[in-house]
Parts: structure tokens; C-alpha cells; sequence
């Protein structure tokens, strides 16, 4: 969006994960019409319920990149 020169004013929303990070980190320049924002970390994410191998369990889940599902086997 920024390299064909709109002219409207723009809103960029990045997630507030790892790999948002990254991509802001990367941004050289930007126009006056196009502002940037992350999203900020929640505090309901802060003890968040995750299930995996070892059952449920809570953790803060702000700003990570990739949350591993692990899928129960169906009973039969």
C-alpha cells in the first residue's frame, strides 16, 4: 500500500505477536497519511486456558507467535 502512493489516510493494524514485532521492526518509512498500531496485550490473555499433552493449563498467551493445538483422539 505505501509503495503505490495512496492519498487517503490509512490505518496499518498489526497483532501483538512475535511476528508482528518482527515486521514493525522492519519498516523504514512512513508516509504522513498511513499510521501504524499494534494491538496491545489484554489482560484476559494473561492466564489464558490452553489444552495440550499434559491436559488444560493457563498461560499468558499476549504476544506469542504460534499456540501449538494438540487434538484429543476420539473415542470409538
Amino acid at each position: 500500500m505505501i509503495l503505490v502512493k495512496i492519498k487517503n489516510r490509512i490505518i496499518a493494524i498489526y497483532d501483538n505477536d512475535s511476528a508482528a514485532v518482527a515486521e514493525l521492526e522492519n519498516i523504514k518509512q512512513i508516509p504522513a497519511n498511513v499510521k501504524v498500531i499494534k494491538l496491545p496485550n489484554i489482560d484476559i490473555a494473561k492466564k489464558y486456558p490452553t489444552i495440550g499433552p499434559t491436559d488444560i493449563n493457563y498461560m499468558d498467551i499476549n504476544g506469542l507467535y504460534k499456540i501449538n493445538n494438540f487434538k484429543r483422539k476420539r473415542k470409538q
